[in-house]
């Protein structure tokens, strides 16, 4: 507040008779008693610390007027109001908490989370950029399936965007169940928890081989993973990094056609399942072999786009 008197003033709030009881026990002011000079401002600090004790403080909105008082150096005192101002009183937990799993690859786990508290959201809608919802902090963790190893955690702020969190770390195998806990805590530091059983994709295909291999088309083998319901073969021309085609199989081998004859040709290979896809393999490489004209030969004919054919000679 400003000082518009030519006087200095000592300005001070009075507790009791701004707040009722037992409200002004809750209320502490930083340096109740400032000096302000002709022109000067003063602004105090109030710090409100609600009792957890639900006879002392019941959840709810309840506003206040500052009662001021203004003293001159003659000891002349005037009285005066501030603006007013709420507090919220918020001593329960969060409720509608939920954690779902999203997707998975074979080494991560993506899940979503929500919650609502019904006091705190009152200041998050009211305030630009608080936390929506009236949720501070989401806490994720990734345990074993029995919780009794923790794997992995995380967190995200209540103001994000988006509600999903990947989790990620070397330990998580492949096709494993997992128990994923979320603890959401609101703006008054109250938290609620919930959890949901998750489970990792299959693992990363291994092992290739080839058989049936000639001129335009080849059958291709792998080991087969735990827990696969499906793959997906990606083929490309060697060196490329874009793939000519991709071939979805319900087992751990297929044949591919439509290939060149003496070409190198490489695929790879990612296994999936309810859940989600694998990472996908390292790059296997197979050349396809070359046709051989046996005996001597001359060109019979040429077209007009200079495709030579030859005619053996005997």
């Amino acid at each position: 507040m400003k000082n518009k008197t030519e006087n200095t003033q000592t300005i001070s709030i009075d507790k009791e008779a701004t707040f009722p009881y037992p409200v002004h026990n809750w209320v502490s002011i930083a340096n109740n008693s400032i000096n302000v000079t002709k022109g000067g401002t003063a602004t105090f600090l109030l710090t409100v610390t609600i009792p957890n004790s639900p006879h002392e403080a019941s959840n709810g909105i309840v506003s206040y007027t500052p009662e001021l008082t203004a003293k001159t150096d003659g000891g002349s005192s005037t009285g005066f109001s501030g603006s007013p101002f709420s507090i919220i009183i918020d001593n329960e937990p969060p409720r509608n908490v939920t954690i779902t799993q999203k997707n998975a690859t074979n080494n991560q786990v993506v899940v979503s989370f929500s919650a609502y508290d019904d006091w705190s959201h009152w200041y998050s809608n009211q305030t630009e950029n608080a936390h929506s919802n009236g949720i501070k902090k989401y806490t994720i963790t990734l345990k074993s399936k029995d919780g009794s190893t923790t794997v992995t955690s995380g967190t995200c702020e209540g103001r994000a965007a988006s509600r999903e969190l990947t989790l990620s770390h070397s330990a998580i195998q492949p096709n494993t169940e997992y128990n994923a806990s979320v603890k959401a805590t609101d703006l008054a530091g109250n938290s609620q928890n919930a959890s949901v059983g998750v489970k990792t994709a299959p693992s990363i295909p291994q092992n290739f081989s080839t058989s049936d291999l000639y001129y335009t088309g080849v059958t291709l083998h792998w080991n087969a993973c735990a827990g696969a319901t499906n793959y997906r073969v990606y083929l490309y021309e060697s060196g490329s990094s874009n793939y000519i085609n991709s071939y979805p199989t319900n087992t751990n081998s297929i044949n591919i056609t439509g290939l060149q004859d003496d070409k190198t040709y490489q695929v790879t290979v990612k296994s999936g399942s309810a859940v989600g896809e694998s990472r996908l393999s390292s790059k296997y490489s197979f050349t396809t072999p070359g046709i051989t004209i046996v005996g001597s030969s001359i060109v019979c004919e040429q077209d007009d786009f200079g495709l030579k054919v030859f005619c053996l000679v005997q």
